[in-house]
């Protein structure tokens, strides 16, 4: 920090009471309690993903004695549902367990940055990675990436809070969250690299903020180093069950690095899903930053930084997911805290009016009245709605800006400011909701990739009556399954003992039923008939463009945008095909 960034720790305002509970207690145990509740209920809901299969299914495999993955999982994770499946009965709830929790542990990570923040402002951040849409969606699917966000967040917070105290428990806390980082997955990497870029910039522009800190950042590296190892071992060999885990681990970097590169289709934009999702996110971020730097503080300035290499890293990936944007969510979202803090001043000098409620009312009536607008013109097609919702806004702010209309133009934009905020936070929570819970299924949703349908556990129901109707036992019909090892069927079916699975149908078999992911069957001489499901569905974001002419034709984006509906439905990209002996 300069010298002109006060310790905002040391501030009266934010100097918590000495081991007792304190409205500031109460306030993160609340945001511990709601982050949990989102990312807890109805956890198993949504099929398991074909990314996430594979995870499952790596474990799975070890514990039945059936071989160790070779690669493409994420040891820290492997480690952890090695404990659990071990313990308790395998399911798609369980499986998910431990990214809901750290998801969680995500919106407490804040607490490590509160000397820096402001008591306000880890509040705010934390507040927002409880309820942020990408966030919540993350943490509740099976994969290293809430995971490897939080060991760097902690490593981060723990060695600056050990380079501000000296105390041997923030550098042991700070190895052990870069060791959880790098044994999480390759998207831990991306963060990481990000951050020394930043880091590098960050030195070149103030020398003498590292210099002067240069003593302590050596006494951190010496402490945190033999924690670091340990850690790395423990999580990568999977507790000594999963030796080869280390190699895996080894080769995370390598993962991430190989998906740089231009190519022609890199995926998803990452502008895309935060515009979708993060709308007032990235408006109080971009006013953090603002914020910071005029008050030059450096931490703000850092994290900048960072989102911009987080960006341009992003931007060069061939193979990125959309879960990937969660590299920009992170400290986009730590940018908040300053928002929180400049708000937190100028609420304070505010002496609020009827006049001014009396704004504020009005412009969250005229809100509301350009969603109706929209609306009307998403479904109706009534070019005269949106022509209308387009006026209203730079039309109130006109007004306001006059200086005449019931008051000046300062308390005016406060007033509008607060309004609309409001509503863009019931749009976040309106569209983060949505995607965990009512569309977690939906390809139209973009966080949504590839999605397994529902039907894959119609599959698994049917098997499950035959098996009734013939042997008066579940799960004990013999049937020959044609799936890869970490697939999605392979996990579903994995209860089914008497199935024999093989990567490759064979040119002749005795079983009478069949699960294939073929539509077209040519077996042997015997005849089969067939029942498909859908395994997953697509959907392309291109078929809610608008056309640039007028009368303007946007009226399939906007009914996408509010309502995630379109008039082009997903498509069935793969199936399941449950084949029965014509003479059954």
């Amino acid at each position: 920090m300069s010298d002109r960034e006060p310790n905002v720790e040391a501030t009266p305002d934010t100097k918590m009471d000495g081991g007792g509970f304190t409205v500031e207690v109460g306030l993160w145990m609340g945001i511990a309690i709601v982050a949990l509740v989102l990312r807890l209920t109805l956890l198993g809901a949504a099929p398991l993903t074909g990314p996430e299969a594979g995870e499952a299914m790596a474990v799975w495999n070890t514990l039945e004695g059936r071989g160790g993955p070779e690669g493409g999982y994420s040891p820290a994770l492997f480690s952890l549902n090695a404990l659990t499946f071990v313990l308790f009965e395998a399911s798609d709830w369980l499986a998910r367990l431990w990214p809901a929790f750290f998801g969680s542990a995500l919106a407490l990570t804040p607490i490590l940055f509160r000397r820096h923040l402001g008591r306000w402002g880890a509040l705010a951040v934390g507040a927002w990675l409880a309820i942020s849409p990408t966030a919540l969606f993350t943490s509740r699917r099976l994969s290293g990436d809430v995971i490897g966000a939080v060991g760097v967040m902690v490593g981060l917070g723990a060695a600056l809070r050990f380079v501000d105290e000296r105390a041997w428990k923030w550098s042991t806390l700070s190895a052990l969250g870069l060791a959880l980082a790098v044994t999480s997955g390759p998207l831990a990497y991306g963060l990481l690299i990000a951050l020394l870029l930043a880091v590098g910039v960050f030195v070149f522009l103030w020398p003498e903020a590292v210099l002067e800190r240069g003593a302590a950042l050596g006494d951190l590296g010496a402490k945190a180093f033999p924690a670091f190892v340990v850690g790395v071992l423990v999580l990568g060999a999977g507790f000594g069950i999963n030796v080869r885990g280390l190699g895996v681990t080894g080769g995370l970097i390598v993962d991430w690095l190989g998906k740089l590169g231009w190519t022609q289709q890199p995926g998803l934009r990452p502008l895309t899903v935060i515009g979708s999702y993060e709308v007032l996110g990235l408006l109080l971020a971009v006013g953090g930053l603002i914020w910071a730097v005029r008050r030059k503080r450096r931490l703000g300035s850092l994290l900048g930084l960072w989102v911009a290499f987080g960006g341009l890293s992003l931007s060069l990936m061939s193979g990125r997911v959309p879960t990937d944007v969660l590299m920009i969510t992170v400290p986009l979202a730590f940018l908040i805290g300053f928002a929180a803090n400049a708000l937190e001043g100028s609420l304070r000098r505010w002496r609020f009016s009827s006049a001014e409620g009396l704004i504020a009312g009005w412009v969250l009536l005229l809100w509301i009245f350009v969603y109706l607008l929209l609306m009307r013109y998403a479904t109706n097609r009534d070019a005269r709605a949106l022509v209308l919702a387009i006026t209203i806004v730079p039309v109130q702010l006109l007004l306001g800006l006059t200086r005449r209309f019931w008051m000046d133009t300062g308390p005016f934009l406060r007033d509008w400011g607060l309004a609309t905020g409001i509503v863009l936070l019931g749009l976040t929570l309106s569209l983060g909701l949505g995607v965990a819970f009512d569309r977690s299924t939906d390809a139209r949703e973009p966080l949504v990739h590839r999605p397994t349908d529902p039907q894959v556990r119609d599959l698994v129901a049917t098997l499950e009556d035959r098996s009734w109707w013939q042997l008066g036992v579940p799960m004990e019909n013999a049937f020959l399954l044609e799936a890869a090892p970490d697939s999605v069927l392979a996990w579903y079916l994995r209860d089914f003992g008497n199935a024999r699975r093989v990567d490759e149908l064979d040119l002749d078999t005795e079983f009478e039923e069949l699960v294939t992911t073929q539509r077209a069957l040519a077996v042997g001489e015997r005849a089969y008939r067939g029942q498909d499901f859908v395994l997953t569905r697509t959907w392309d974001l291109n078929q809610v463009r608008c056309a640039l002419s007028w009368p303007l034709h946007c009226e399939e984006l906007v009914g996408w945008f509010l309502q995630r509906t379109s008039t082009g439905l997903p498509v069935s990209e793969e199936w399941a095909v449950l084949w029965v002996s014509a003479i059954d």
